[in-house]
């Protein structure tokens, strides 16, 4: 009996070993890599992704800085008052402006990644991605390369 424990506790730890490196090794591809084997991309088709994605990239780094500034402004103006002035609502303003701008940008990039993919390749990348565009709460978690 205590064999089968032994047998079975060393057989968990191994799955989960090979799980937490299988996630591990995942984690660590840049986005675009990752995408391209789910889809099932390789050569010229993974090479398209992968150049969409680095267009991109520089300027989807600088919205987030764009936002993140707006963002420290609006919780200055906040804090540095007890009602809404005139400046806070100027804070706010500017930083939905600029998170309606990123989504915008955001959607027109995942279109035009989507129009270089076969049709049922488009249909599973835009399931993939477009909850970060109707879903913008699911933005942040999603641009830790920035950071």
């Amino acid at each position: 009996m205590k064999r089968a424990i032994a047998v079975l506790a060393a057989a968990a730890a191994a799955c989960l070993l090979a799980y937490w490196g299988t996630y591990t090794l995942r984690m660590r591809q840049p986005p675009e890599e990752w995408m391209g084997r789910r889809l099932g991309l390789e050569g010229d088709a993974l090479a398209a992704l992968t150049a969409a994605h680095n267009r991109y990239f520089s300027h989807c780094a600088e919205m987030c800085r764009r936002i993140d500034a707006a963002e420290t402004r609006l919780v200055a103006a906040v804090h540095g008052n007890r009602k809404v002035t005139d400046d806070v609502a100027a804070a706010l303003a500017d930083a939905d402006a600029l998170r309606t701008e990123c989504r915008r940008n955001m959607l027109a990039h995942f279109y035009e990644v989507a129009a270089l993919l076969d049709d049922e390749r488009q249909t599973e990348y835009l399931e993939l991605v477009l909850p970060l565009v109707v879903d913008p709460g699911n933005m942040r978690g999603s641009h830790a390369g920035h950071e």
